[in-house]
């Protein structure tokens, strides 16, 4: 797998996910998602401007066929499967980074449908440790 970063001077950032593979992990897709974001948070702390929003497009061009793989496969005993061919997804808006897991959540779940799933995904999140 390769990824190629690109920030432009019009503040537009792009990621770009090169893998070359017969199988690929939904947590690669969403990984690389969230360092865009990150990415994004970044660049707009550095602008002033912490709450500019972004468009998020998303695409996969897949030349060959692809599976797509949930990681430990203990509760989904199927394949899902991206066949060769251009998906676009919808234009993501991404305001202020508090709104990070809720788009993650959004494309996994748009990523899931794309690929004939009709699993329904709820991320849930606590955080444990002293003064929380």
């Amino acid at each position: 797998m390769a990824l190629v970063d690109e920030i432009h001077s019009d503040g537009s950032v792009v990621l770009t996910m090169l893998h070359f593979g017969q199988a690929v992990f939904l947590g690669w897709i969403l990984n690389q998602l969230a360092m865009l974001l990150v990415t994004i948070d970044k660049m707009r702390n550095a602008a002033g401007a912490a709450d500019a929003e972004y468009a998020v497009d998303l695409s996969l061009d897949i030349k060959n066929r692809v599976v797509l793989k949930l990681g430990g496969e203990t509760f989904v005993d199927e394949d899902y499967v991206f066949e060769p061919g251009f998906t676009r997804f919808p234009m993501y808006s991404y305001g202020t980074k508090t709104e990070r897991a809720i788009l993650i959540e959004e494309v996994a779940q748009d990523i899931m449908h794309s690929v004939g799933s009709s699993l329904v995904l709820a991320f849930n999140a606590e955080v444990y440790g002293p003064g929380v």
